[in-house]
Formats: structure tokens, sequence, C-alpha cells
């Protein structure tokens, strides 16, 4: 509801409800520790204190997942992971028009991805471009038609993808040197 009125997010224990209603999901800080919560099957619900457990996720089997953002995140990658076991996966954060909660929010659960599985990289747009994306800058008048990029801003953050990919490849080589055999049986 506060997002909605583009309000800052100081939500109310029922903006909290609601939220967790909608979601499925919260985090929270208390005493500068990070708790989170989470329904489960059946209508359960699930606290884990200090990021201690991932009860959202079940590294067994992903069916068994919480249906949660995170929950099925997660099994999206688990999915992956079953068909192609040596894929590397880059997720992307959102940079956003404007900070609020429920975007940070958002990005701190594709980062927790990158901690969750190996194989899995973060382009962190949300950190290093940020500032490009916000509402009234040169480039959203330039490579924004309404909300959504225009045919120019998607080809200019697909080099900023492109880019991005690259310093990663850089940076972590040993991770990539086995790329052109992901999908056969052979190795090098």
């Amino acid at each position: 509801k506060l997002y909605q009125e583009g309000k800052p997010f100081k939500p109310s224990f029922a903006d909290f409800i609601e939220a967790f209603k909608i979601y499925g999901e919260m985090s929270f800080y208390y005493k500068e520790k990070e708790a989170f919560v989470c329904f489960e099957d059946h209508g359960k619900v699930y606290l884990t204190w200090d990021n201690k457990t991932n009860i959202y996720l079940n590294t067994d089997d992903f069916h068994k997942n919480a249906d949660t953002y995170s929950g099925n995140y997660g099994g999206i990658i688990q999915r992956v992971r079953s068909i192609s076991p040596d894929s590397k996966i880059f997720l992307v954060t959102n940079p956003g028009r404007k900070e609020d909660k429920a975007t940070e929010n958002y990005n701190q659960a594709i980062r927790k991805m990158a901690t969750l599985f190996d194989g899995v990289y973060i382009i962190d747009l949300a950190k290093y471009a940020a500032p490009l994306y916000k509402e009234g800058t040169e480039f959203r008048k330039k490579f924004f038609l309404g909300g959504h990029m225009n045919a120019m801003g998607y080809e200019y953050t697909a080099w900023m993808f492109m880019t991005y990919i690259n310093w990663i490849i850089e940076q972590q080589p040993e991770d990539f040197q086995q790329v052109g055999f992901i999908g056969t049986p052979y190795k090098y």
C-alpha cells in the first residue's frame, strides 16, 4: 500500500501482515539480526533467524520448496540444474526507478541465490547501474518509452550485460574453463 502511494516504506504491523499474505515471505531486522518468515505447505509458518537456515528451499527436492518468491526462484535454478548440472546461471538485480523497500528485498533475494548455489553469478545492476535507471535521468529520456526500455535501451543494456559477464569470467576463469563441454558427457 505504501509503495503504491509512493510513500517511504515504514510499515506498521498490519502492513507487514498484508505484504506477508501477498508475497508469502518477508524478511525483517530485529536487534540488528535478520529474520525471515515464510509460509510452507498446509499453512505452516516458518521463521529463520540470522540466515542460519533456509527453510524456503529444500535442497533435496525443489518440488518441496515453499511457495514463495525465493522458493519458486530457487526452484527454477534447481530445475535448470537437474537438466544441466554444470550450467552457469546469471541472475540480474533490479536497478529500480526509485529506491524502495520492495526493490531492495527483491535484490537481496536475488543476491542470496548466488550464495546458495554454485555456478550462479549476479549481474548487479542495482549496485553498479542504478543511477542510470532513475526517473528523470538522461538515460531514461533517451532509452525508455513509458515504463519500459525502447530498442536502443535493450541494446545498450545487452552491451552492459555482455561487459559484466566478461568481467565475471575474467575474475574467475577457472569457473568457466569447461563451458564448452556443458551439456555433453565430455570433460577436459
